[in-house]
């Protein structure tokens, strides 16, 4: 490793009885005044030539650092960006933190880190915190929208963990600051779920899917994709799987049972994804239209070994082009708000809740492994009608059709 270069400083002065140093460090015109207080080094270029000019600014300097100390402010603060470094390689180290939520840690200080360059994590209060929500909430998106209040609170949140560790772990801060609040019309974090497919428009995707795997002169691995894709969709929808979980999946995890009291056919599987507890999976289960699409892909990866991945592609832009030639992009119930792969999971919850509205919730939020609460919220994007037909009918009501099951191409 190259060694540093040597500090070489000429003492053209002090003052204070000694305890300011005024020197020229490594031949430069300016002087420079260096101190030793509560504990370590500080040095400050006056900016000045003359030693007469670099004795008033060094004075004035002196004074302000020991009006901070008598004030109890620490004079050495550790720098945000520091602390926010060192929290990202203790996160690293945490057997609790995912990989996925690593990478989301990384992104937000690439984000934010023109925010906090040279801010010492003491330096960091309440106005300073409403003032970058406030300049946070004025930026834009690469779409050209305004970033949401959800972002702006994950902003808060990384800030707030960092800050954390600065105090708890490396003992550079006394206190957390108040944070500001996400309440209200202008500031409050409203639900936003992926908008869902209804069962005619499930239907279809499925149709337009399974008319593009048919058309001629395709490529062997266009063909391969597509077929793919068309798995991806039904087993997604069949299992409630998040995008991650799915492309978790490699085909040891996967299991063919039948369920004793029904004779249901299942796939078991497990999963890797944003509720595990480390790298510790979880069951799913793949019902209906998921068999079919496990069996097209069985069908389709007939070399596959157990250690591979069930998905050998990504299908972000195939699924766009498919929503795109379905005419199912936006959703114009939700705003406009684009359709993408995340639909896919409330789509299977939605439908499937809608077809057994006597289930109860909890034995949902099992099956999709996520909470009650989070159905009611995000998942379950039925019409109010629905609900006042059950309170009508006292919940009785005629069984309508399932979702239709992923076709399943040879």
């Amino acid at each position: 490793m190259e060694a540093k270069p040597k500090l070489t400083t000429i003492h053209v002065g002090e003052l204070m009885d000694g305890r300011v140093r005024l020197e020229r460090i490594n031949g430069s015109p300016y002087i420079s005044a260096r101190v030793f207080i509560q504990g370590k080094l500080v040095r400050k270029s006056t900016r000045v030539t003359t030693l007469a000019a670099a004795t008033d600014v060094a004075r004035k300097w002196y004074q302000g650092l020991l009006a901070q100390d008598h004030g109890g402010k620490r004079i050495h603060g550790r720098l945000f960006l520091d602390a926010a470094e060192a929290f990202l390689t203790y996160a690293n180290e945490a057997e609790s933190v995912r990989k996925e939520q690593r990478k989301n840690y990384r992104q937000k200080l690439s984000l934010l880190r023109p925010f906090f360059l040279k801010v010492r994590v003491d330096e960091i209060d309440a106005s300073f915190l409403t003032a970058l929500r406030s300049t946070r909430a004025k930026t834009l998106t690469k779409n050209g929208d305004p970033i949401k209040a959800a972002t702006l609170k994950k902003d808060m949140d990384f800030v707030r963990q960092v800050l954390r560790h600065a105090k708890e772990i490396e003992k550079a801060l006394d206190v957390l600051p108040t944070f500001p609040s996400f309440a209200g019309d202008v500031w409050g974090v409203h639900p936003s779920p992926s908008p869902y497919l209804t069962s005619k428009q499930y239907r279809h995707l499925l149709a337009i899917s399974q008319k593009r795997l048919g058309e001629a002169d395709l490529n062997p691995r266009v063909a391969r994709q597509r077929k793919e894709l068309h798995a991806f969709i039904g087993l997604c929808v069949g299992a409630a799987l998040r995008t991650g979980e799915a492309y978790s999946l490699h085909w040891s995890d996967c299991t063919e049972v039948r369920f004793e009291d029904s004779g249901e056919i299942a796939i078991k599987m497990l999963v890797t994804g944003k509720h595990s507890k480390g790298s510790i999976p979880e069951h799913a289960f793949a019902l209906k239209e998921g068999v079919n699409a496990f069996r097209l892909l069985k069908r389709i990866s007939p070399d596959a070994k157990p250690t591979d991945k069930v998905f050998r592609e990504h299908h972000r832009d195939g699924l766009r082009e498919l929503f795109e030639a379905a005419g199912l992009r936006d959703d114009p119930t939700a705003g406009g708000k684009m359709r993408h792969s995340k639909c896919l999971r409330p789509t299977g919850l939605s439908l499937r809740l809608k077809q057994q509205p006597d289930v109860h919730l909890r034995h949902f939020a099992k099956w999709a492994r996520t909470s009650v609460g989070m159905i009611e919220k995000f998942y379950d994007q039925n019409k109010p009608e629905l609900a006042a037909s059950q309170v009508l009918s006292g919940g009785k009501r005629k069984k309508v059709a399932p979702p239709v099951a992923a076709a399943t191409p040879t």
